[in-house]
């Protein structure tokens, strides 16, 4: 096989997808009669399948691009300032536009500051989102400061702080520091199948400690969602997929023809019944589908898309890296977006008159109104077209002033050409 010509455009559509599906799991319950929604209500809040596919997605990439065999194309601190190149600017861009809204929305609105963050607990929002707001002291905010400047966020069960969904960047660069170290004694195992099934098992083991103990406190939750060592055994899933993938595809076998439909057919018929389980059900199959459960369908889901043909138009091939590229944007700056989008919707309910004698009765009104369905496309729209904006005219310009500046010493060349991927995963 020719890794340089894998082009995996089927996963550069679902990396788009996956970021799309994510902003409408954190938008979409914001607005009127979104529990009035059959079906799309039950598939939407299956929205944590979308972050584990994209650490899947990111172990299986991360295994392509860098490496060679069993071994390493570059060295770790290579792969490392690489990895933090295109990271850190998505993060601290998002961070400063949250903690930027919520500075000029704090002018009008007397209940949001900096110190009012929310708990790491999605469980609340169905059952008592009262309790989710969470409010820091001094000290709390000063470390949380040097954790989010750190990219360390991830490892605080507790709360998550301005912007949710960074949590995810934080963990994923956990995981690229990683890589070096596990993925080449995985490349070298010859028991990747048995391998597979027990990383399975070890991502199982703390939900099944939960529903046993029928601990189902935020601080429980919040350690399973997101700290880093209980997500890694998604992220080394998906190297091991891609291991396989390689193994199958350089023996010439693999999923063909009806066996491929019926793969996809199942996946289908598992995420219907996971959607079902998982909004109907008990609290415990939540807890087990959000960590772990899901794993089969995640990596069966990351390997077909990788099976997807290259389309012979290059435009094709071309949109299909831009909205793939634009994909961590995604996940980092809707939050912002919606806001900003939500208070520009709410200008539309404000009695101007009422402002003049009571700010903060009109500032109340204009609140309590609900956000229409209409203009969700319109949100959807200009989200994906800033992220694509962002992602090519500022993050791949800054990444390369500090690869061929602060961070050149640590950058070394790679011993083979790299292949497709090289500045994406």
């Amino acid at each position: 096989m020719q890794a340089r010509k894998d082009t995996f455009i089927g996963l550069e559509w679902l990396r788009f997808f996956l970021g799309i599906y994510l902003v409408m799991y954190h938008t979409l319950p914001f607005y009127e009669g979104y529990e009035a929604l059959d079906g799309l209500v039950e598939f939407n809040e299956l929205g944590f399948f979308a972050t584990s596919c994209f650490f899947a997605l990111s172990g299986f990439l991360l295994a392509h691009v860098y490496l060679d065999g069993d071994r390493l194309r570059e060295p770790p601190l290579s792969i490392l300032a690489k990895r933090f190149a295109n990271l850190y600017p998505i993060h601290l861009f998002a961070l400063a536009c949250s903690i930027g809204v919520i500075l000029v929305t704090g002018l009008v609105d007397s209940n949001t500051d900096l110190h009012l963050v929310y708990r790491a607990d999605d469980l609340l929002k169905r059952t008592a989102p009262e309790q989710l707001p969470y409010r820091m002291d001094d000290v709390e905010m000063a470390v949380n400061a040097v954790l989010q400047l750190g990219l360390l966020h991830a490892w605080n069960p507790v709360f998550l702080a301005y912007n949710g969904p960074l949590w995810s960047i934080s963990a994923l660069f956990f995981f690229y520091a990683v890589f070096p170290w596990f993925a080449p004694r995985l490349a070298k195992s010859p028991h990747k199948v048995q391998l597979l099934l027990a990383i399975w098992l070890a991502c199982l083991i703390p939900p099944l400690i939960v529903v046993m103990s029928g601990d189902y406190s935020s601080t429980a939750l919040g350690f399973l969602h997101h700290f880093p060592l209980f997500r890694l055994p998604v992220f080394l899933g998906g190297i091991l997929a891609y291991l396989l993938f390689r193994q199958y595809r350089l023996g010439g076998s693999g999923l063909r023809g009806p066996i491929k439909l019926l793969t996809v057919v199942a996946i289908g018929i598992g995420i219907s019944i996971a959607a079902e389980l998982n909004w109907h059900g008990g609290h415990h199959w939540y807890v087990l589908l959000h960590n772990g459960l899901m794993m089969p369908m995640v990596l069966a889901t990351v390997g077909l898309c990788a099976m997807v043909a290259a389309p012979a138009s290059e435009t094709h091939r071309r949109w299909a890296r831009r909205l793939g590229g634009a994909s961590l944007p995604l996940f980092a700056l809707h939050t912002p977006v919606f806001i900003v989008f939500r208070r520009l919707e709410m200008l539309a309910h404000i009695d101007y008159r009422l402002c003049m004698t009571d700010a903060a009765a009109c500032v109340a009104q204009a609140k309590a109104a609900p956000l229409s369905l209409a203009f969700y496309p319109l949100l959807l729209l200009v989200t994906v077209a800033f992220c694509v904006i962002f992602q090519e005219q500022f993050v791949s310009r800054l990444r390369q002033w500090l690869l061929s500046g602060p961070l050149r010493r640590a950058v070394q060349p790679p011993a083979k050409r790299l292949p497709d991927y090289a500045n994406a995963v």
